[in-house]
């Protein structure tokens, strides 16, 4: 009783003939032309009354397979960016004890590496480049500093693993117990004692310059004044650099000297770390001193935070304290959104 019924077909327009038309001069120079041919053959030849759907479907699977390409090439370009990242930051690690024409290999390395990724940016389909546009302009930005700044580059990378242990472990410990700081509290508040900052400095406690400059960024759109890494070491003695560099069991010494040298001119200074590292504390620790004592000294407020290896928690840590500096959330969103969204999923690594 089965009674099959007739195929619809589609009826051809000029629409139809300028779809193939297209089609063919797409998909017969692809790298699919010769199976697209043989298939077009084969419907021709044995089901002509289908040749339109024949043509219908095949210009769907080329749309799909396009779409499948591109989208391949917009994670591919992000796991570029994120290897190129490291390899940098590798390199210029190894290389910041190295002689002063380190500079210069570094420089065309960073230009190597720009000229690179900008190939395979190009590559994109302009539909799909919206998806990796941010990123891109990111590491444009990132690494134009780091060829045109070369000097302050190296000396981060010098002095960051210094840093790091001046705000962790005893030498931290100990530095708390001999000066006046009061500590508010594992979480950001509006009181009375936290004025809105005019100037805040970001300590290079941290071996990602990239988030240290992002940090910068993002107070920088709260209309927050940053003094930055490289204005900081210019407050500081080349005495000061020296013994930096060369006696770093005076840790505890340098520690104070850095904060009464940069208290002339800062009234905050953000200390993020790495989770990793001994003796920091899984949340916020911000310290400020008492009413009477600010009066008195040049100390400025700390706000010590950690971060993990992925990055994750930089958004819990700074939205409440952008909040507490302006109390705009709108602003404080933008700010984070410019300087920070992309930063976790940009230099995250497996």
């Amino acid at each position: 009783h089965f009674k099959p019924a007739a195929h619809w077909v589609r009826p051809i327009g000029k629409t139809e003939v300028r779809a193939f038309m297209k089609s063919l001069r797409r998909q017969l120079f692809s790298r699919q032309g010769p199976a697209y041919a043989k298939f077009l053959l084969k419907t021709a030849l044995f089901y002509p009354k289908m040749f339109p759907e024949a043509v219908r479907w095949a210009i769907l699977g080329y749309h799909f397979e396009r779409l499948v390409a591109e989208t391949v090439a917009v994670e591919d370009f992000r796991e570029s960016i994120r290897h190129a990242y490291a390899e940098f930051e590798q390199k210029v690690i190894a290389a910041s004890q190295a002689l002063p024409a380190w500079g210069r290999d570094i420089g065309v390395y960073a230009q190597q590496l720009l000229v690179q990724m900008y190939r395979q940016y190009e590559r994109i389909h302009q539909d799909f480049r919206h998806s990796v546009h941010g990123a891109w302009q990111w590491f444009q930005a990132f690494m134009t500093y780091c060829t045109t700044h070369i000097d302050e580059v190296r000396s981060f990378y010098t002095i960051a693993p210094i840093f790091q242990r001046l705000f962790t472990g005893d030498t931290w410990e100990t530095f708390l117990r001999t000066l006046p700081y009061r500590i508010k509290g594992q979480r950001f508040e509006p009181a009375g004692e936290i004025r809105l900052p005019q100037v805040i400095a970001i300590a290079p406690a941290t071996r990602s310059l990239a988030l240290v400059r992002s940090l910068e960024t993002f107070f920088g759109e709260l209309g927050i004044k940053v003094l930055t890494v490289a204005e900081q070491l210019a407050h500081l003695s080349q005495d000061s650099l020296a013994w930096l560099t060369q006696d770093p069991e005076g840790a505890l010494s340098l520690l104070d000297h850095y904060l009464h040298t940069l208290g002339q001119s800062v009234d905050y200074v953000v200390v993020p770390l790495a989770a990793e590292m001994e003796g920091v504390i899984g949340k916020v620790q911000s310290l400020f001193l008492e009413a009477e004592q600010s009066a008195s000294t040049t100390l400025p407020g700390v706000i010590r935070f950690s971060y993990s290896r992925r990055l994750q928690g930089l958004r819990q840590h700074l939205i409440p304290l952008g909040l507490t500096f302006t109390g705009d959330r709108e602003k404080v969103e933008q700010a984070y959104h410019k300087a920070l969204a992309l930063l976790p999923d940009l230099l995250s690594r497996s």
